[in-house]
């Protein structure tokens, strides 16, 4: 790899505007440093790189709080559709029977399609396909539970919904990021498959899962805060269902962590409003 294409990956560190603006500017300033010593082009390099990633996390934590909460439900819809095929889909995977067609079709097919339509920034597809695929998981068992409905439907309704009325309101930056929370949340739906834990360890798991997938989320918050909430709120059904049957500490501090992540983004947003100043 040359120092130009390493250079031209750190410009893509940088928002749009600023790549558009000044992004040869930037690049040539990484090259000259290059052609000085490597040591100093690996000094501008990590500097630059920091440079960008902050001016990404200024520009998303300054966004319009309708922005935010119209990018959260769209998250908030990604996120509750990867755990269909990251989930009970890999469960299915290791079943000893033979999947029907139309499972295979509701569990692997259209949420993969979804997911992979919104990646490439196909957001009014992204909303139409995820409104059908939501319709035929009520029309196979229209008799779900409140639990079911709350948990799936709510968010998956809402958040595709919304894309499909408004495109705009989609997320355009870090659509990659939800393989982030997915490979967490498969990995280990995996591994308490595989234990082979009771009922009762398997709620606690679930717990663990659910938790550890939003904490990845939160990971990315300074440059996708819409994600760590989609992720917090598309997880909080499930935490909400298995806290049903934990003792009341348990339950408040699952309840409590939505809460908590936006209290995160409301500091990361008054910080990055204080460093325009």
């Amino acid at each position: 790899m040359t120092r130009r294409s390493v250079g031209k990956t750190v410009v893509h560190f940088y928002p749009k505007d600023v790549r558009d603006a000044r992004g040869e500017e930037i690049l040539g300033t990484l090259l000259d440093a290059g052609d000085a010593s490597p040591t100093a082009f690996v000094r501008q390099l990590v500097s630059l790189a920091i440079a960008g990633v902050a001016a990404r996390s200024r520009q998303a934590l300054t966004a319009t709080p309708i922005t935010i909460a119209a990018n959260t439900v769209c998250w908030m819809a990604i996120i509750a559709t990867m755990r269909i095929p990251f989930g009970p889909g890999l469960r299915l995977l290791q079943a000893p029977v033979q999947i029907p067609p139309l499972t295979v079709l509701d569990t692997y097919l259209l949420p993969l399609a979804v997911l992979a339509l919104f990646t490439l920034g196909r957001r009014r597809s992204t909303g139409m396909l995820g409104l059908a695929w939501v319709y035929m998981l009520m029309r196979e068992n229209p008799y779900r539970s409140t639990v079911d409905v709350i948990e799936l439907v709510v968010p998956l309704a809402a958040g595709f919904l919304l894309v499909t009325l408004r495109p705009r309101s989609a997320p355009t930056e870090w659509r990659y990021l939800w393989v982030i929370p997915a490979a967490v949340w498969g990995v280990l739906h995996l591994t308490v498959v595989a234990s082979g834990l009771d009922a009762l360890v398997l709620s606690d798991a679930g717990v663990l899962r659910a938790v550890l997938t939003v904490g990845a989320a939160v990971l990315f918050l300074p440059i996708a805060p819409a994600l760590a909430l989609g992720a917090a709120l598309a997880c909080s059904a499930p935490l909400l269902n298995v806290s049903l049957h934990a003792h009341p500490g348990t339950r408040l501090s699952l309840l409590a962590w939505t809460p908590v992540v936006l209290a995160m983004v409301a500091v990361g947003r008054r910080a990055a409003k204080r460093a325009y100043h």
